[in-house]
């Protein structure tokens, strides 16, 4: 399974502030394969509050084929879509983009 988890999931995961987020990322592996945008990367780095959080984080994508960073950028037509259906612009419109 492939899953694309948004920054603020991430940041709560990662301090252990919720349960359920922790839990996913402790699952992620070769049956549970992990993708972000670099965008989403950055900012969970921004909201995370210790060095160990901003490791720990690194550490899912380092010499793991499983868990990815996609620098690849997101194309603006699809982030319209999402605009378009309802979803913020710059949070959930541009997730369902790189999903997609």
């Amino acid at each position: 399974m492939l899953i694309c988890i948004d920054s603020s999931a991430l940041v709560v995961g990662l301090q252990g502030k919720d349960p359920s987020a922790t839990k996913i990322l402790e699952l992620v592996g070769s049956d549970l394969n992990l993708i972000v945008p670099r965008l989403i990367a950055q900012e969970v780095t921004r909201n995370l509050t210790s060095p160990q959080q901003v490791r720990q984080f690194y550490q899912l994508f380092q010499n793991y084929s499983f868990a990815q960073i996609i620098d690849e950028p997101v194309p603006l037509e699809l982030v319209e879509k999402y605009v378009n259906l309802g979803l913020p612009a710059k949070a959930d419109a541009f997730i369902g983009a790189f999903a997609e």
